[in-house]
């Protein structure tokens, strides 16, 4: 048997008190209430919380020690009111978004900020991870609202495009790749060795696709989980890599020695970026999000 709140409530208006009589006024309950509420609860701790004499009440070791510990208790009882209060209001609740490895490094701190200034009592939870799997917590009723690449199988959910993230060639320069007026087009490439991110992470099969290579192209000695991690390899000189427009504006000046930043010619490769919620009253928070980050694409 387990003690109630309302019993360390007892216990702890009791200690303050030093007094039954005083307690039971605290607590707005009779004194023979509290009395047998405060014997109820040493009996479920075996344990002796008061010295009771005629003249006085005061703790017991055991007792102090117990009482200091129900602080944390009422502390964290209080949050989770407070908290609870919060998801009551008009701008309280949780909302849990998934955004891909490609794109949060790049959005996530915009969205979370104007999120919050507009849901100041909302709980935003986020998490990272490739779009199998975000999918597969939509299914689960596990998250509210993902973003990620498109095309992406995502069933009958609600969903929208936020917007167009072009893709650039990024090469050792040892490579000393073709262009014609400062560009590239889909020939040059064709040779290109070229380094990806392993599978499961779609922008791989997207940059395939948009800029209509063969696995033959791809160097399947050199995987990596990070766009970070391909930036080092193609500096170390072991080939090239397709790397979002996002990622390059938020690595000005910061990338690998001896790379070079090829654009395309028209039609230029890019990948759709986009947002799904999981249940149509999720729509209002997905568009919100939608705005704020065709701020940035």
């Amino acid at each position: 048997m387990q003690p109630t709140y309302r019993q360390i409530e007892y216990l702890r208006a009791v200690a303050e008190c030093q007094s039954f009589s005083g307690a039971a006024k605290m607590c707005n309950v009779t004194q023979s209430t509290l009395s047998a509420g405060v014997k109820e609860l040493e009996n479920i701790l075996g344990v002796q919380l008061f010295v009771r004499t005629s003249r006085e009440v005061y703790l017991t070791p055991e007792g102090q020690v117990l009482f200091e510990d129900s602080h944390k208790l009422f502390e964290d009882m209080t949050q989770f009111v407070q908290i609870a209060k919060g998801f009551g209001s008009d701008r309280g609740g949780v909302i849990r978004i998934g955004i891909i490895p490609t794109i949060a490094p790049y959005l996530i701190k915009r969205v979370y900020r104007d999120m919050q200034a507009k849901y100041p009592d909302m709980h935003i939870h986020i998490h990272e991870d490739v779009s199998a799997a975000l999918v597969e917590r939509l299914n689960q009723r596990n998250l509210d609202v993902v973003i990620l690449a498109f095309p992406y199988p995502i069933g009958s959910y609600g969903h929208d495009i936020i917007g167009h993230d072009a893709l650039h060639l990024v090469a050792h320069k040892s490579l000393n790749i073709p262009t014609k007026g400062g560009k590239i087009n889909m020939v040059s490439m064709q040779d290109v060795p070229m380094i990806m991110l392993a599978d499961g992470h779609c922008l791989r099969d997207h940059a395939l696709a948009a800029c209509s290579l063969g696995r033959r192209n791809v160097m399947p000695a050199y995987q990596a989980v990070t766009m970070a991690s391909l930036l080092e390899m193609v500096g170390a000189g072991l080939g090239a890599t397709l790397v979002p427009r996002l990622m390059l504006e938020s690595r000005k000046g910061s990338l690998p020695d001896d790379v070079v930043v090829y654009d395309f010619e028209t039609p230029v490769p890019e990948r759709q970026i986009g947002i799904v919620w999981q249940r149509r009253d999720l729509k209002p928070y997905a568009m919100m999000m939608r705005d704020i980050c065709q701020g940035m694409l």
